[in-house]
């Protein structure tokens, strides 16, 4: 028996070894993130989704950082890869990863799926747009297939309504926050109001009528930005980054319009803004909804339910309460949410299909979100089928090295191999970031502890078959 006693030593033993070594190498390559970059240009910072568990304290990460916040080299990339919305544990890297060219070998074009389940027996159909399609015997027509961009649902967001008015060859699309005024490109003027029941809603509604002297504003642009001024009292104003100065020097509510003061390089000139125009070279706006050419009302209590009101040239021509993809007088009410944030099309990294009945009510099938159509479960999906593609890379050491898929590229501890994405094939790449600093070591370690080990029981045995 006392062979079978040195066998049992010498698996425990590896068994042992083999753990310690499994659980180091986990460890030291605790990081899995990516990199997004473009061609031509740099990027330092891997990432990865906040929801996933980073043990490895061999690196600084930094961590929960909402993406907007991350010091990204290559934005443009980051941005059409990694969701704006969401947050992210982000590592810079000693160094930078330069993309010199891709080269696309192969690109198959993304296949689109509905997903059918529930009452229904469980299938999945391929469409396109303009495909005809049947869900419990019911036909369907795919209308369109793009990018999606809306309200998303968020607990820590606010009441909000997301709306497209169609004005000249472009559609508008704003999302508007409860109790304020919004301007469209065209000159609309919407405000949207959250109520806390439909009976409020309603009397809001019917009461409102167009709004008076209350919704205007007028404010001064500076890089971009406006600063907004709720008061019409002379003297309110403000000074440039230019240097100039503005102030406000008189309000005609009869015309209406306002009048500034604009100093600059020692010439003092004084300009009156009509409402809802401006003057070219003249940093000023004046906006009065009640004066727009089209005003909408928008007063909403619950998910997906408002009372939409459009008036023209001053008076009403149009009242109903709406449900998402309807439309009044030149608006389509998109959605409405209690508690929501828009993300935008250059935001979103999500497409959405809009099925569409024979009665011509629309449904838009978000990607990870699925609908009920004639009692089934109907979901969305965008598949891209593998593509072909060899990314020319400079980094420390290694300039125009072309890595292939399938192959990885090594820099010290960190290792860089191809992944797969959804953005252009040809103008951006996502790189696999992984960091692994111990597995020569770990790889030395074993064998050297493997050799002792035998060299030991081999010394031992005479011992152990003795007893």
């Amino acid at each position: 028996m006392r062979p079978y006693r040195l066998l049992l030593v010498v698996v425990v033993s590896l068994s042992a070894a083999a753990a310690i070594a499994c659980f180091a190498y986990r460890s030291a390559a605790a990081f899995s993130g990516a990199l997004a970059v473009s061609s031509g240009r740099k990027e330092s910072v891997a990432v990865i989704p906040a929801t996933v568990v980073v043990s490895s304290k061999t690196i600084n990460l930094f961590r929960n950082v909402p993406a907007k916040n991350i010091a990204f080299q290559d934005k443009e990339a980051a941005f059409q890869i990694f969701s704006k919305r969401a947050d992210y544990h982000a590592v810079r890297l000693p160094f930078s990863v330069k993309l010199e060219k891709i080269e696309v070998v192969s690109a198959p074009s993304p296949e689109h799926f509905l997903k059918l389940s529930g009452p229904c027996p469980e299938q999945t159909i391929g469409i396109k747009d303009g495909s005809e399609i049947l869900v419990a015997g019911v036909p369907f027509t795919v209308k369109s297939i793009a990018k999606w961009s809306g309200l998303l649902r968020d607990p820590q967001g606010i009441a909000m309504a997301a709306v497209t008015l169609s004005e000249n060859a472009k559609p508008a699309r704003m999302f508007l926050a409860s109790g304020v005024w919004q301007n469209s490109p065209a000159g609309a003027a919407v405000q949207f109001v959250w109520h806390a029941d439909g009976a409020e809603a309603a009397r809001a509604a019917a009461n409102a009528g167009l709004p008076g002297i209350e919704s205007a504003r007028w404010g001064v642009i500076d890089r971009g930005a406006v600063n907004w001024f709720n008061s019409f009292t002379p003297g309110a104003g403000a000074f440039l980054s230019s240097g100039e100065e503005i102030t406000l020097v008189a309000f005609d509510e009869s015309r209406p319009a306002v009048a500034v003061e604009i100093k600059r390089d020692g010439d003092t000139d004084i300009f009156w803004i009509e409402a809802n125009d401006s003057i070219e070279g003249v940093p000023v706006l004046f906006e009065y909804p009640a004066q727009a050419p089209r005003v909408y009302t928008i007063h909403a209590w619950q998910d997906g339910s408002a009372i939409v009101t459009a008036y023209e040239r001053g008076g009403e021509v149009a009242r109903k309460e709406m449900r998402p993809r309807e439309t009044l007088s030149g608006l389509r009410l998109d959605d409405v949410l209690a508690s929501a944030v828009p993300v935008t099309e250059d935001e979103s990294t999500l497409w959405a299909a809009v099925v569409q009945s024979q009665s011509g009510e629309e449904t838009v099938l978000r990607q990870g979100e699925a609908k009920r159509l004639e009692g089934c479960l109907v979901e969305y999906v965008r598949r891209i089928p593998p593509r072909i593609v060899n990314y020319t890379l400079t980094v420390p050491g290694k300039q125009n090295v072309v890595l292939k898929p399938g192959q990885s590229l090594r820099i010290g501890p960190w290792r860089l191999s191809q992944a797969q994405h959804d953005a252009d094939p040809g103008k951006v790449a996502v790189l696999n970031v992984t960091y692994a600093p111990l597995k020569n070591l770990i790889i030395t370690f074993t064998a050297i502890a493997l050799a002792a080990l035998i060299l030991l029981l081999t010394l031992q045995a005479p011992h152990f078959l003795r007893q």
